[in-house]
C-alpha cells in the first residue's frame, strides 16, 4: 500500500517500481508471457478506485462487484467518474444474471474484429510487396 512505498521511499533514498494495481506492468506481463489479448480479460473487483480503474486504464473490460467495498449509492453518484463496463451484487449473481454471456458474446465479437484487421494488415502487406517488386 501506499504507506509502505512511503516508508520504503523514505529509509532507501530510491523511488520504488510499483507492481500492483493500478501500475500497467502486471497486465503487461501477463499479456506478453502468455499471449493474452486485453480486449479479452475482465477485471473484476469491488473499488472503483484500484480494481476498476485498473482495468479502464488498461484496455480490459471491466466488472464491479458491490460486495465489497463500493456501494451502489457511490457507483451512481454524480461524483463518480470511473464507470465499470458491467456491475452486479456479486460475482454470483453475475453469472445467474446472464450478464457471463453478454461479456462471452462481446469477446467474440472483438475476436472477430481482432481476425478481420489480421487479414486486412496481411492484405495491405502483399500489396506493398508486389508494389515493390
Amino acid at each position: 500500500n501506499g504507506s509502505m512505498v512511503g516508508a520504503i521511499k523514505g529509509c532507501t533514498g530510491q523511488e520504488p517500481t510499483v507492481v500492483g494495481k493500478p501500475s500497467p506492468l502486471m497486465i503487461d506481463y501477463l499479456c506478453d508471457k502468455l499471449g493474452l489479448e486485453r480486449g479479452r480479460i475482465c477485471m473484476v473487483g469491488d473499488r472503483l478506485d484500484t480494481d476498476i480503474l485498473f482495468g479502464t486504464d488498461n484496455g480490459l473490460k471491466t466488472l464491479l462487484v458491490l460486495s465489497g467495498v463500493t456501494t451502489e449509492e457511490k457507483l451512481l453518484s454524480q461524483e463518480n467518474v470511473i464507470t465499470p463496463d458491467f456491475y452486479a451484487d456479486s460475482i454470483n449473481a453475475f453469472f445467474e444474471e446472464g450478464a457471463a454471456a453478454e461479456v462471452a458474446e462481446e469477446a467474440e465479437e472483438v475476436t472477430a474484429e481482432v481476425e478481420e484487421a489480421k487479414e486486412s494488415v496481411a492484405e495491405v502487406k502483399k500489396e506493398n510487396a508486389f508494389e515493390q517488386l
